[in-house]
């Protein structure tokens, strides 16, 4: 048997393109003024300031690209033994195995993303990132399973839960109050008006063309989605946990509790607080609840751990 990752299309290649191009073209840009003789003469010794600054952004495109790679090595399993890249141990070298937790990521400064942490009997350590592979949970449950149980490995796909199946199934949720006056809601209105109100004035004048008008509301469907993204509140019943969104009703996760092998409150960089559920088969989902206040987590947390569920917090009380 073999098992092998694949990289995220969005979270390791999106990435790493737009870093590339981010830095690039500022330093492109940057390089470009100091070759400007008219800014030259209105720069003076400045300019070489910002032709450093140029060079340090192309340096960093370049830098973003060999970092991701770097973090990011093809893992296989085969044969009892496990690769990264072309470096192989066999598994049964493995001396300790944390398959949920923060690890250490590298990006000019360091900083801790959710994965897991091989260290072999040699002193070899590696760090694995979830969020650079979409399937990195069938190397996590293989090894749960053959490394850490002893067992024989048998795939354990989890069916989805569909909504029939909770149609009568009373929820007690937690969630904040749906205020369109805070100010990620007064931005997201702010956009909204100021392209309708620029579309209107267009319309006044000229019929435009489905491309043209489809080019002026493209910011709005974008604001609308990041605002959407952030904002989810939760659910828990007797056997379920469901995860809902303000913006997008129709948008709905459901998960058996028997079936959730940990659960994470955590914040990354300036996001508000989010909800990472971890599947006993290491699939994970992060949920922000951009609502929900430290005392509704607090309540949250309390009522997932009566359910023997394990919650690790690590943004409000900070509980490993």
């Amino acid at each position: 048997m073999r098992l092998e990752t694949k990289r995220h299309i969005f979270k390791f290649y999106f990435s790493v393109i737009f870093g590339f191009l981010f830095f690039f073209l500022m330093g492109i840009f940057s390089i470009s003024q100091f070759f400007d003789d008219e800014e030259k003469l209105k720069a003076g010794n400045k300019i070489y300031l910002i032709l450093l600054l140029g060079i340090v952004f192309v340096a960093l495109a370049f830098y973003t690209i060999s970092q991701y790679i770097k973090s990011s090595p093809k893992i296989i399993i085969e044969r009892n033994r496990i690769f990264f890249n072309k470096e192989s141990f066999n598994l049964n070298d493995i001396q300790f195995l944390n398959l949920t937790c923060k690890v250490p990521f590298r990006y000019i400064l360091k900083f801790p993303m959710e994965g897991f942490y091989i260290e072999f009997k040699n002193g070899t350590e590696k760090f694995i990132y979830d969020d650079m592979y979409s399937n990195v949970w069938e190397i996590k449950d293989y090894l749960k399973q053959v490394v850490e149980d002893k067992k024989e490995y048998k795939s354990s796909n989890f069916q989805a839960v569909k909504l029939i199946e909770i149609k009568n199934v009373h929820f007690a949720y937690y969630k904040g109050i749906f205020n369109l006056l805070t100010l990620r809601g007064i931005l997201l209105w702010v956009m909204v008006l100021l392209c309708l109100g620029i579309l209107s004035k267009l319309l006044q004048k000229q019929p435009l063309s489905l491309l043209a008008i489809a080019f002026i509301t493209f910011p709005i469907l974008l604001r609308y989605y990041v605002s959407a993204w952030l904002m989810h509140y939760y659910g828990i019943s007797r056997n379920y946990f469901i995860v809902k969104n303000f913006y997008l009703p129709w948008r709905v996760r459901v998960f058996r509790l028997e079936e959730i092998e940990e659960i994470v409150f955590e914040q990354q960089q300036r996001s508000p607080n989010g909800l990472r559920v971890i599947s006993k088969n290491y699939q994970t989902k992060l949920f922000y609840g951009g609502t929900l206040s430290d005392n509704h987590w607090r309540e949250l947390k309390k009522d997932l751990r009566k359910k023997g569920i394990k919650v690790r917090d690590e943004c409000i009380d900070y509980e490993y």
